[in-house]
């Protein structure tokens, strides 16, 4: 059994689920805040936004584990790679 497999099995996916909507809120929240003043960190937070949607459909039987985990880190090293030459000006 893979490292971590009993603690993940202990709850439900319902929790998994809840916690995956809460972290899409957060980054649509925080991506409206900073938009006018930080364009590129708002991208980012869109795109971790995004990221955390996919898991959503997973938790709800859409798309499967492997594929929300690519979408989820190609979505991020984009928008590290964002940040990353917004700060290089």
């Amino acid at each position: 059994m893979a490292f971590g497999q009993e603690i993940y099995n202990l709850f439900p996916n319902e929790f998994y689920l809840l916690v995956h909507v809460v972290a899409l809120l957060l980054g649509l929240y925080l991506a409206s805040k900073v938009m006018k003043t930080h364009e590129k960190l708002s991208w980012f937070l869109v795109l971790y936004a995004i990221s955390e949607a996919v898991h959503v459909l997973t938790h709800l039987g859409y798309t499967t584990l492997p594929f929300s985990h690519l979408v989820q880190e190609v979505l991020l090293l984009v928008g590290v790679l964002m940040l990353l030459m917004g700060m290089k000006k």
